[in-house]
């Protein structure tokens, strides 16, 4: 049987009710991948407060901060500091908020002993994870970047 008989054959036989049926799979598969990659972040921040402004290489640059959770997901974050000669050293961390309501944390990351003073950067991104879509294709959010000094070591406040 030829290519051409055994399209006629399925035809005959299955009629229009697969090309039907298959269209109506794909236009609601394209619906929910519409609505899940714009679907918002489950995170509001309203607050971030830098707690000190001025570090020494092998101190903990801290950062305070309040959230409001609208929905539970699992994130990756991925902060960045980069000192002052333009070296970036990242931190990854994975995080599952257990409750919705306002959240109140303080975030720390190490300064490392060879982090060139001068002004720094502390940047962070974060990958969500909250429906099936975004298991492939993560939503991005990234922060607007916070900024403060490293300082020679025996320079810091106390």
């Amino acid at each position: 049987m030829t290519d051409e008989e055994e399209r006629k054959t399925f035809t005959r036989r299955y009629g229009k009710k697969v090309s039907v049926t298959f269209s109506m799979f794909f236009a609601l598969m394209c619906v929910l991948l519409v609505f899940w990659q714009n679907e918002q972040p489950p995170s509001a921040f309203y607050e971030r407060t830098v707690l000190t402004p001025e570090v020494e290489p092998g101190q903990v640059f801290k950062v305070k901060v309040k959230v409001y959770w609208v929905k539970t997901c699992y994130s990756k974050l991925y902060r960045n500091i980069i000192d002052g000669a333009g070296k970036i050293t990242a931190y990854e961390r994975e995080v599952r908020q257990n409750k919705e309501g306002r959240a109140e944390f303080v975030v720390e990351s190490l300064i490392p002993y060879d982090a060139t003073p001068g002004d720094a950067t502390w940047e962070v991104t974060t990958d969500w994870y909250c429906n099936p879509w975004q298991n492939y294709f993560p939503k991005r959010v990234m922060l607007d970047p916070l900024y403060f000094k490293i300082v020679p070591i025996g320079r810091a406040p106390k």
